[in-house]
């Protein structure tokens, strides 16, 4: 999980802060209203993993990825889908011949 937000914070450019937000400008008015403080950030979250794909589309269209962004670099490596992982079956006594 961790691995994933230092993605997303790679991929929009943001630096966490460890701080609540008590106070927060919307619009040019202050407010402590929990409720319209949550709302902005409902929907940032909301929204940041389609904004992430969109970004990563433009980038593979038309400009140079960077290798050292981890979503890029993911994107040239795997090209392809994995394919199916099968399995043959097995019985008991082969488990316990092998070990």
């Amino acid at each position: 999980m961790k691995t994933t937000w230092n993605i997303i914070k790679s991929e929009t450019g943001k630096k966490g802060s460890k701080g609540g937000a008590h106070l927060l400008n919307m619009n040019g008015n202050l407010t402590k209203n929990q409720q319209m403080i949550a709302d902005p950030f409902n929907n940032y979250f909301l929204t940041i993993a389609d904004t992430i794909i969109d970004n990563n589309r433009k980038d593979k269209i038309g400009q140079s990825n960077n290798n050292n962004n981890p979503v890029s670099y993911m994107l040239q490596i795997f090209k392809h889908p994995f394919p199916n992982i099968k399995f043959n079956y097995t019985s008991t006594n082969e488990i316990e011949k092998n070990y």
